[in-house]
């Protein structure tokens, strides 16, 4: 149910009556994983905004922006696994962490030559 879930998620409020009805058949037909993933998932939708409003409104407006940073970016990486795979996302988001990483540590070596060009004049 990995990938359904994620888009079971952005469901309206209005449909949790029919994934309740749905789960009670997925229990009669046998398939007790898959129907209790779904009792989860309803109980998730109905839980989750009131906590999550309460919490947020409480926030400071500038620590609002890198929790949205981070959700789209996991919107997009859930988007991405399911356009190229999960294998190739795994191997992509291994580059492009190494590239980040590779970045931070080289960024104060070009900051400091950078300024020390500046000061001194570049060659040629």
């Amino acid at each position: 149910m990995g990938r359904v879930a994620g888009l079971l998620a952005f469901l309206p409020d209005e449909a949790i009556p029919v994934l309740i009805v749905l789960g009670g058949m997925l229990l009669i037909v046998g398939a007790r994983s898959l129907a209790m993933s779904l009792f989860g998932l309803c109980g998730m939708m109905i839980v989750l905004p009131p906590a999550l409003e309460a919490v947020l409104g409480e926030l400071p407006e500038w620590t609002l922006y890198p929790i949205m940073i981070l959700a789209m970016l996991s919107m997009c990486a859930f988007l991405i696994s399911i356009l190229i795979g999960r294998g190739a996302w795994r191997e992509t988001k291994g580059r492009i962490t190494a590239n980040v990483i590779t970045w931070f540590f080289l960024f104060p070596f070009r900051l400091i030559g950078w300024l020390l060009g500046g000061l001194f004049g570049r060659r040629r």
